[in-house]
């Protein structure tokens, strides 16, 4: 998948193995270059199991919570009611950019 075929913040539904009707974004909650995969509950291992095949050649690895929300924290992916809330305001947290 390539940013000409999939570009950012695109979603689209995809097959995986013998797993149908994956929704695949084409953004994540880290500020990297990478995907959400939205998978019925039946077909999760199976699709975990296809990725990280696939993956192998590439180096895939697991990552932890931990690893992946200190990722979010440095490129400032702020999370509703844990990082900002309804008493802060976007000039507050840096956010400026984001509103008009």
């Amino acid at each position: 998948m390539t940013p000409d075929h999939f570009p950012s913040l695109f979603c689209k539904e995809m097959s995986v193995g013998y797993a149908n009707g994956i929704r695949v974004m084409s953004m994540t909650h880290t500020g990297e270059p990478g995907f959400m995969l939205y998978i019925p509950i039946e077909y999760a291992l199976h699709v975990y199991n296809e990725v990280m095949s696939v993956g192998q050649k590439y180096g895939i690895r697991n990552a932890g919570y931990y690893a992946l929300r200190s990722l979010r924290i440095e490129k400032f992916f702020a999370f509703w009611g844990q990082d900002i809330n309804n008493l802060t305001t976007p000039l507050e947290c840096g956010r400026e950019s984001r509103v008009k």
